[in-house]
């Protein structure tokens, strides 16, 4: 079981549900159900590199495209860049590529 895996209802799988105060005001459902996790090494690597590929696959995407792709890029995410200068216009879909 990974440590970040959630049941239905958004509770991690490992750690159980979130406190809350319940009608005699005890805390209860306390984080730590579990005593011991195996940490896999090489996860969040790979995690943080899948999400690099991305970025550098939108980023190939922009710099393959026209100057008249760009601007349809930029009103399909809502943004009129037709009057603006073209460098503006790759600096904004780069931006974006990265969020």
């Amino acid at each position: 079981m990974s440590r970040t895996e959630r049941d239905r209802s958004g509770n991690t799988k490992i750690d159980g549900e979130m406190p809350y105060l319940g009608e005699d005001g005890v805390v209860k459902g306390l984080y730590g159900l579990a005593d011991l996790y195996v940490e896999r090494p090489g996860i969040v690597s790979k995690v943080k590199n899948d999400k690099r590929k991305t970025i550098l696959k939108a980023q190939n995407l922009i710099m393959g495209d026209t100057i008249d792709g760009w601007l349809v890029k930029c009103k399909l995410l809502e943004k009129d860049m037709t009057h603006a200068n073209v460098n503006d216009v790759e600096d904004y879909l780069f931006n974006y590529a990265e969020r």
